[in-house]
């Protein structure tokens, strides 16, 4: 059973973690949403941000939309590198509502992917930032306090989330979309793998907290 975010309901970390997101880092997971990307608020599937801050604003974020209210971000990988300094790579495809999609980002040090149903759909330059990450997030964004909560995939359904500190490969990546479990992915580098059917259990051991208890819906398919 996959997790729905209905608005209100998201998971995260909410204690530290080994750094991800400043070197090559990589992270998948599938999702569906009743309501197709149109900029009308901000959906984020999965979430890495960190301790540090630039100015005002906390760094790294890494985040996978599926929608976003400003131009050019919905269905969109993001990677900020500095104090208000975004680096995005948009789908192609846009995604249908009531649809099962293999979604995943990925940053090799020098550039930024987005990766729709095994396929790098857009890839652009983007520097890796210099501050530590922390924190990961699943059905939100949340902020380098490591509990703030600023959006939520709301209408949206996400599984089998997991995270890298590598970046992978197209043929990992297509492997993701066919099916394959994160744990036969690059295991060496799998930093956090979440199932979600049913229970909230990180197979890599880490403790995620549930913030208003995410409802089960159907998973989708995946090879054991």
């Amino acid at each position: 059973m996959a997790r729905s975010g209905a608005g209100t309901h998201s998971l995260h970390i909410t204690s530290t973690i080994a750094d991800i997101g400043s070197g090559p880092y990589s992270m998948h997971c599938f999702v569906k949403s009743s309501v197709a990307p149109n900029q009308g608020s901000y959906r984020a599937a999965m979430n890495i941000m960190g301790d540090g801050t630039f100015g005002t604003n906390q760094s790294p974020q890494n985040t996978l939309y599926f929608d976003h209210q400003g131009s050019g971000f919905p269905h969109s990988a993001v990677h900020r590198r500095a104090n208000d300094a975004y680096d995005n790579a948009q789908t192609t495809t846009t995604p249908s509502a009531n649809t099962w999609y293999a979604y995943g980002q990925s940053h090799d040090g020098s550039n930024l992917r987005v990766w729709l149903n095994g396929v790098n759909e857009a890839t652009t330059s983007s520097a890796p930032s210099t501050a530590k990450s922390d924190w990961l997030s699943i059905l939100n964004e949340i902020l380098s306090d490591g509990t703030t909560v600023q959006s939520q995939f709301s209408n949206g359904e996400v599984a089998e989330c997991a995270f890298w500190r590598a970046a992978l490969t197209a043929d990992e990546f297509n492997a993701l979309a066919k099916g394959f479990r994160p744990t036969r992915i690059r295991p060496q580098s799998l930093a956090s793998y979440l199932p979600l059917v049913r229970l909230t259990q990180d197979l890599k051991g880490f403790a995620w907290t549930e913030v208003n208890s995410p409802t089960t819906t159907d998973h989708p398919r995946v090879i054991g």
